[in-house]
């Protein structure tokens, strides 16, 4: 009987757990959303990326990858498609995002691609 409480209290403590972590992949198309918000509406956003802002024509966040770290804590990468002198190149930078499930905070590291 101790045993069997054990287990039910282990599963509910699990099914707390995991209803409580949004899944990273829908953290991580709000993201991807809210960056390229932030693009639109602050144009210096593209002088922090490493190459040169001069020549750049084009910019776009073209995938927002993460991994649930803990609590409401996400880290991955941001993939940016940029097209400067005529030529398209991918960049990635490292990512950190905190959830409380409607709004999301995000840091990219531009000084460390």
């Amino acid at each position: 009987m101790k045993r069997l409480s054990s287990l039910l209290v282990g599963i509910a403590i699990t099914i707390l757990f995991l209803a409580s972590c949004i899944p990273a992949e829908i953290v991580a198309e709000e993201v991807k959303l809210g960056i390229a918000q932030e693009m639109a509406n602050n144009p210096d956003l593209i002088s922090n990326i490493s190459m040169s802002s001069l020549g750049i024509s084009d910019i776009q966040v073209t995938d927002v990858t993460l991994v649930h770290k803990e609590g409401k804590q996400y880290a991955g990468l941001v993939t940016f498609k940029i097209r400067y002198w005529g030529r398209y190149e991918q960049v990635k930078y490292p990512i950190d995002v905190i959830s409380d499930g409607f709004n999301y905070l995000w840091e990219i590291h531009f000084d460390k691609q």
